[in-house]
């Protein structure tokens, strides 16, 4: 199932979230960028996701949103380049999906892109509770990788 229920009660397609992160990569390379991608579950005025491109300055922003709906700030921040679904987009999908349901319970989860060495490094984050009760950090050369391996050393500590 690619289709969850978003802040505001409307639909939300997390297949298509999922090519967008994907998808952003592509455009920190294109850009020569970094990029944010955050969950923040500690956020009361219902604006819980944020994307931020950012640009050669420490300042400057390409693009920049927060919002209660990841969907249209993803589509806008990160062009696909191909309709190409794979068993990994699939994945990805059900890792949000689960990112977002633990952000609504308090969490703060984030994705960071950025090169490092000529390499896109994706560095996923989870954090609970305030003075870090649980604080994970995740480096890999896929977003896939990042957040998965995020999800499952959550899941253990929390088991």
């Amino acid at each position: 199932m690619s289709h969850g229920q978003g802040i505001d009660g409307s639909s939300v397609d997390w297949l298509l979230i999922a090519k967008h992160i994907e998808a952003a990569k592509n455009t920190v390379i294109r850009e020569h960028t970094s990029a944010l991608i955050k969950f923040d579950g500690e956020r009361t005025n219902g604006r819980i996701y944020t994307v931020i491109v950012f640009g050669a300055g420490s300042d400057d922003h390409i693009f920049q949103a927060e919002t209660s709906g990841l969907e249209g700030a993803v589509t806008n921040a990160f062009p696909v380049d191909s309709d190409v679904e794979t068993s990994q987009t699939v994945g990805l999908a059900d890792l949000l999906r689960k990112w977002d349901k633990w952000a609504r319970s308090g969490l703060i989860l984030l994705l960071q892109i950025f090169v490092k060495d000529d390499s896109v490094v994706h560095m996923a984050c989870i954090r609970e509770g305030r003075g870090d009760v649980v604080d994970i950090r995740v480096q890999a050369p896929s977003v896939f990788i990042a957040i998965s391996e995020s999800v499952r050393q959550y899941e253990q500590v929390r088991s």
